[in-house]
């Protein structure tokens, strides 16, 4: 157990390293060097295309920064809702999957100049109003993108949005589908109620001490103070530890000397290519006939045309660097000058030809231009390293003196602090604000084994260890401090049930042919009398209008009857009259026109979505789960 916190200690502040690192030279490429043989490992095979677990990975961490942004301070983490995510992310990826390949075999496709308006159309990416290239780097780098994965998902989502559109829009609705529904929505209805409220009851209703007492007791757990604790805790925080790094100039000189690669920029092409996919079967003939293609429009490129015109892919421009390309596709770019276009070359992704547009050489800074940047680099890196040993620390103390924090705050030279009383529900301010907190402290290790938590990230650079200080368990609220909530609850209780009968009996004495005036005299109830309602008529509660127009239009002299419930436990007895159809030709020709497209649009949607669901059911899926499960652990 030690050894393992020691790890999950280590593993949380070496993900902030990492983290760190890669935001840093995102735009370098360096990502290309942390993937191993996770990026191969297959999770799934849908319809023969594999699904990584790199590709896993990538989606789940992005879909738990959505949550974490998203519920903010509620947000946890527990192996469960780990497991919800990845479930949910594996399903999504093999749903978009299954959809893009359809796509793609329907001849779907997304042209270079599309793909490329689509990105510079994206406000995240602009400046000014206009794309800019810096803003594109730097939203990929933290939102944990390369260039080319931004791309291709981006190119997949434009196909897969192209064949939803292509299906909705086809879509279209009949003339008697569209009468119908013009005649539905402008239909006019006579109807009348009763409304039933409770305070005609209230002298009615008398509760016995009995029947007050056998509620509280079979009710107990209603009336059960919440259970307590307050907490000693121990809080590590990376901006403290802070305080203790002062650098000397010395230093910071030779950390530079050390890292100069950090503070180069690389080598940089920027290229326009085109690539046409060939399959990995193919044959000499079908390879020759696309590499004949290729050269003719080299050849005409060469002669003065414009390669990207030529290409179909005006405007196809992006700067790579080395670590961003595969090796065969670098092999061929190191060789090539400005202006200069490739021979036809194959990589995996089809067959290639390129033209380099420019070159921006390696280049690297001088010490004085980016002390502070080398010193603020030198300072975070030194705090991740001293938070991590300080982490470790307080681990190992705390798990080996798992009765006690005083151990690991004498030597860490931390302060014990303490909490007041809280319940499950937690406090709106503070460490007992934060749901981790509290879902530790209440858990078994804690609370009933009586040992110290492990240890928990508040967020990045924030770790706290805690232990119960007093525990006030549930007891039950002495009666006579609820006898008041007892009475009320079962006054209304029966209150409400004496409405709810005499609603069905008027309802009843309707339906049998006693008139509306009769039943008014009897109970003494108001009879509410509506000509020519529309569905959201103003005046006309919004339940009473939908339970009339929910009715079926009365036959043969008979009216159709409801019963509905109200606000404040109040009921009707609506009773539908006549229904005017003839009220549909008052629509004018612009709301008819918005009606047909909403109808059309609806109609679409629903057409596409059978169309997935049918997708879903035909393709052959393989789910590898030792491999998804270990997502968390790369």
């Amino acid at each position: 157990m030690l050894q393992s916190m020691r790890e999950k200690t280590q593993g949380i502040i070496a993900g902030a390293i990492v983290g760190l690192i890669a935001i840093t030279f995102a735009l370098w490429g360096i990502q290309n060097y942390l993937k191993g043989d996770s990026a191969t490992r297959e999770v799934a095979k849908v319809n023969g295309v594999e699904i990584t677990q790199n590709e896993l990975h990538i989606a789940y961490e992005r879909a738990k920064r959505m949550q974490m942004l998203n519920l903010g301070s509620a947000f946890s983490l527990d192996q469960q809702i780990q497991a919800r995510i990845k479930q949910e992310v594996l399903q999504e990826l093999i749903k978009s999957t299954v959809i893009n390949s359809a796509a793609q075999k329907m001849g779907m496709g997304i042209g270079a100049f599309q793909l490329n308006s689509a990105i510079a159309a994206l406000p995240v990416f602009q400046s000014n109003g206009k794309f800019s290239m810096e803003r594109f780097n730097d939203a990929l780098a933290n939102l944990g993108y390369s260039e080319k994965d931004f791309i291709d998902e981006m190119k997949h989502s434009l196909i897969v949005t192209q064949l939803q559109m292509g299906i909705v829009t086809s879509d279209f609705i009949l003339p008697n589908e569209l009468d119908y529904a013009k005649q539905l929505l402008n239909q006019k209805r006579d109807f009348g109620y009763f409304i039933i409220n409770p305070n005609i009851f209230n002298q009615q209703v008398t509760i016995s001490a009995a029947e007050e007492q056998k509620y509280y007791h079979d009710h107990i757990a209603d009336f059960m103070s919440p259970e307590k604790i307050s907490l000693v805790y121990l809080q590590l925080s990376a901006d403290d530890l802070q305080k203790q790094i002062k650098p000397s100039e010395a230093q910071l000189k030779q950390y530079y000397q050390e890292h100069l690669d950090m503070f180069s920029s690389p080598k940089k092409w920027q290229i326009a290519k085109m690539v046409i996919p060939v399959p990995q079967n193919a044959d000499a003939a079908t390879v020759a006939k696309i590499q004949a293609e290729l050269n003719s429009i080299a050849t005409r490129a060469r002669a003065g045309e414009d390669f990207n015109k030529l290409a179909g892919s005006s405007g196809t421009l992006s700067w790579m660097v080395r670590n961003e390309m595969l090796a065969d596709f670098a092999s061929t770019i190191e060789k090539l000058s400005v202006g200069q276009i490739s021979e036809p070359f194959r990589t995996k992704e089809g067959m290639n030809l390129v033209k380099i547009i420019a070159i921006t050489p390696a280049k690297s800074q001088e010490y004085a231009q980016i002390a502070d940047k080398i010193k603020k680099t030198y300072m975070h890196q030194q705090l991740m390293q001293l938070f991590a040993e300080q982490s470790d620390k307080l681990a190992d103390l705390t798990y080996t003196n798992s009765d006690s924090l005083v151990p690991a705050a004498n030597a860490l030279n931390l302060a014990v602090k303490t909490t007041p009383l809280v319940t499950k529900d937690g406090a709106k301010t503070g460490i007992l604000a934060d749901p981790k907190i509290i879902k530790a402290a209440f858990s078994d290790t804690v609370l009933k084994q009586n040992y110290n938590s492990s240890p928990i990230e508040l967020h990045a650079g924030e770790v706290v260890v805690l232990r119960i200080k007093e525990h006030v368990p549930a007891a039950a609220i002495p009666f006579a401090k609820v006898k008041a909530i007892v009475g009320s609850r079962l006054k209304q209780a029966a209150t409400a049930q004496k409405v709810a009968d005499l609603a069905k009996e008027i309802q009843g004495l309707l339906e049998s042919g006693k008139s509306v005036h009769d039943l008014s005299v009897k109970y003494n109830l108001a009879w509410h009398s509506i000509s020519r309602s529309a569905r959201n008529e103003s005046g006309v509660e919004n339940n009473i209008a939908k339970a009339a127009f929910a009715l079926t239009p009365p036959e043969d002299a008979k009216t159709a009857i409801v019963t509905t419930v109200l606000a404040n436990d109040a009921y009707a007895v609506v009773q539908l009259k006549q229904v005017y159809r003839d009220a549909a030709n008052t629509m004018r020709a612009d709301q008819l026109q918005d009606v047909g497209k909403d109808l059309q649009v609806s109609m679409g949607e629903y057409t596409y979505s059978l169309f997935t669901r049918g997708l879903m059911h035909k393709a052959k899926v393989k789910i590898n789960e030792s491999v998804a499960k270990d997502v968390e652990g790369q």
